[in-house]
């Protein structure tokens, strides 16, 4: 199993290697998750963008959606995804026709969630995200790490400052990796980690590792506490945390101004650049910008007939970035005049690890696509 760049190596025990690291929280659980938030200071009509990105069958960011609307009475606008096929199809039987339940199938990795306003895109799309992860080790640039740390990265991007994250780990994640903690109390404040009732997770998946759940609440500014990390740590060798059945009152508070940072989730699909993806992308941009012409038909049927020739290989990026630059997409289509391009940035993300700042820079080939209609209004799409 591939997840991104990443190779995935789960630990060989008789459960997790049954269940793939899989162990979906029972909903009463995550009801009572969801208790200790209180929504006292978010209006009815403000929508609450909220996400499981490992979601399994969808069960728990459903009971988690069907919480804020029917017990709350509140406007939940919940970003589901699941990446293996079976899981993702089950989700869909149950619950596709739900309103607000927007739904997709990709790679953690590779999922584009984002809120685009002109050219520029923002990430900052949640104010809650819940993170039940694959449990299990991969190897990331050489090294050994596990997959609860680099998923819990991951997730920690689509954030809002103030926003709230769900994270469940089996207890030795954390008690075998310090670091992980580091990571989290860098980015996060307000954290408390209760126990999962063992006899339930055992009765409704025959878990066979203990769960703690970890809530924290996003900085709006990254800062080092190494003494809260080791004061958590300590606490988890030595068994001093709570069940969180034993918590009876809401410990964590939204706000409108929380949720509101939040920006409207505008683009939410795969991220695989290939004919079928860039062929759906270039339909759905030429549809907006061919509406008021009605226009769209003729169109339509052309790019139909290119779906239809997709090659036995599965285009990469490296390939679709030369055919746009050879000019295969460059042409006029109805009203439109396409133009293919390429080239190439370099992203850089910085982060801490204890008191070493490490940067690391990567080279990432971009590849897009320009539309200009009759009225000479201009749309870029880049991969």
């Amino acid at each position: 199993m591939t997840i991104g760049n990443i190779t995935n190596k789960f630990h060989r025990t008789k459960y997790n290697d049954a269940k793939y690291g899989f162990y979906p929280t029972p909903s009463e659980i995550v009801e009572k998750e969801m208790q200790l938030i209180s929504f006292i200071g978010v209006s009815k009509d403000t929508p609450i963008p909220m996400c499981d990105f490992s979601g399994g069958i969808g069960e728990q960011l459903y009971t988690m959606h069907n919480y804020l609307s029917e017990k709350e009475g509140l406007t939940p606008v919940s970003y589901f995804n699941e990446l293996h096929s079976e899981r993702y199809q089950q989700a869909r039987i149950n619950y596709s026709g739900v309103d607000n339940f927007h739904m997709c199938s990709s790679d953690l990795f590779r999922l584009k969630c984002r809120h685009k306003s002109g050219k520029r895109y923002d990430s900052s799309v949640m104010s809650i995200i819940r993170n039940n992860s694959p449990y299990g080790e991969t190897v990331q640039y050489g090294q050994k790490v596990r997959l609860e740390e680099i998923f819990f990265v991951e997730n920690d991007r689509y954030l809002v400052p103030n926003g709230i994250h769900i994270i469940e780990f089996p207890t030795t994640t954390l008690i075998n990796n310090i670091n992980l903690l580091r990571r989290i109390t860098y980015r996060y404040k307000d954290i408390n980690i209760f126990r999962l009732p063992r006899h339930i997770m055992k009765k409704k998946h025959n878990a066979q590792v203990q769960q703690i759940v970890l809530f924290g609440v996003k900085k709006k500014k990254n800062s080092n506490d190494k003494e809260l990390a080791q004061q958590l740590h300590e606490q988890l060798k030595l068994g001093k945390i709570k069940d969180i059945t034993e918590i009876n009152e809401p410990i964590y508070f939204l706000s409108d101004e929380i949720v509101k940072k939040a920006k409207e989730v505008t683009v939410y699909r795969d991220g695989t650049v290939n004919d079928i993806t860039l062929t759906n992308g270039l339909n759905n941009e030429l549809d907006s910008l061919l509406k008021k012409d009605k226009d769209t038909d003729l169109l339509n049927k052309n790019i139909q007939a290119d779906k239809e020739s997709i090659g036995i290989i599965e285009k990469k990026i490296g390939h679709r970035a030369l055919d746009l630059a050879s000019g295969k997409f460059n042409d006029v289509q109805g009203n439109v005049l396409i133009y293919g391009y390429s080239g190439k940035r370099i992203d850089t993300k910085v982060e801490m690890d204890e008191d070493t700042e490490i940067t690391t820079e990567t080279e990432v080939i971009v590849s897009g696509i320009e539309i200009t209609n009759k009225n000479g209004t201009i749309l870029r799409k880049e991969s």
